[in-house]
């Protein structure tokens, strides 16, 4: 079950409406065309993701895997009502703040991406992150490894401007001066007509492992330095 261009066409004008009304008049539209191919898509790649940690949640429904359409205004400056993106995530539990690492593939009328990140990770994660890149933990080495080996999956994250450790080799410092840490790749919408992209997506996040158990180990030490 393809995403097609009608699923992002859908977003966008959507979007533009910015509308309740429309919205609701096209409610069906919103579920035939984004939600049940995402729900799919989610079905598909859970295979994958439970081989890497299988107490991921991997429930194909909206607020689960799959994005909501609504956008929460509260604290935004822009009070646009719907989004013109849609995305699954893949992580252990679903947290706003100090949420654990997950894996994702989004949708828009502009690029389609994927890949794994630790976006939400608290202060004391992060501190535990550097530190076993400071160690040079196998995990670490095997990230870098994979990283270097499918340059496609881009090293993102904010950084800090002075050095944390100016000591460490420039690949270290690369990662331990990140605010925080995410692997995406970028594609254009064409990439939605490929019979494979389900298969590239997999191959993309089984890639990942490496890295998504550095997170998570940069997690259980958090955990395990509070108690």
């Amino acid at each position: 079950m393809r995403i097609t261009d009608q699923a992002l066409d859908f977003l966008f004008i959507n979007r533009i409406n910015n509308s309740r009304e429309f919205y609701q008049e096209h409610k069906q539209e919103y579920r035939t065309l984004v939600v049940e191919p995402l729900a799919w898509l989610v079905e598909e790649l859970t295979p994958a993701i439970k081989s890497i940690d299988d107490n991921i949640d991997c429930t194909p429904k909206i607020g689960k895997c799959i994005s909501r359409v609504h956008r929460d205004t509260r604290f935004s400056y822009d009070k646009s009502l719907y989004r013109d993106t849609a995305w699954i995530s893949f992580m252990r539990q679903k947290k706003l703040y100090n949420g654990l690492p997950g894996f994702f593939f989004e949708i828009s009328p502009r690029f389609v991406r994927w890949g794994m990140g630790y976006y939400c990770a608290s202060k004391e994660a992060m501190e535990s992150f550097r530190e076993l890149v400071a160690q040079d933990h196998k995990l670490f080495r095997a990230t870098v490894k994979m990283a270097k080996s499918n340059p496609q999956l881009t090293l993102e994250g904010d950084s800090y401007k002075r050095s944390k450790r100016p000591d460490l080799s420039a690949i270290q410092q690369e990662y331990i001066n990140k605010r925080s840490v995410c692997f995406i790749r970028y594609e254009d919408i064409s990439i939605l007509q490929r019979e494979d992209l389900v298969r590239l997506v997999e191959k993309d996040f089984l890639s990942l492992k490496p890295a998504y158990e550095l997170f998570m180990l940069a997690e259980t030490r958090k955990e395990h330095e509070q108690i």
